[in-house]
Order: C-alpha cells, then sequence, then structure tokens
C-alpha cells in the first residue's frame, strides 16, 4: 500500500517517529493520546495510551 502526503518527507516520517506528533494526529475521533514512545531501533518497541474523551455520563 502507498498514500501520497502533500508535506515534506522528513516532516511526514517525523509525524509517524516523533511520540509528540504523534499525540497530536494519532487516534480516532473522540479519543486523545495521552502517552506514547517511540524506540526505533531493530527490535525496538512502541506504546500508545489512549483516553476516551468524549464521555458523558
Amino acid at each position: 500500500m502507498t498514500r501520497d502526503f502533500a508535506a515534506p518527507r522528513a516532516l511526514v516520517f517525523a509525524a509517524w517517529t516523533e511520540p509528540a506528533l504523534v499525540k497530536r494526529w494519532y487516534g480516532a475521533h473522540g479519543w486523545d493520546v495521552v502517552a506514547a514512545a517511540i524506540d526505533l531501533r531493530v527490535g525496538g518497541a512502541w506504546r500508545f495510551v489512549w483516553r476516551l474523551s468524549l464521555l458523558h455520563i
């Protein structure tokens, strides 16, 4: 699968690999990413924590 973005390649890479940027855009409507950690090394891991922000009781 491929996708073209109207943005510089470096910015797209940063949006996927920098936790602060991932927190700004990743996730479904009504959910906030409250924590993100990304280890880009071979064998590394990633961790995102979401919080439901539209819950009204």
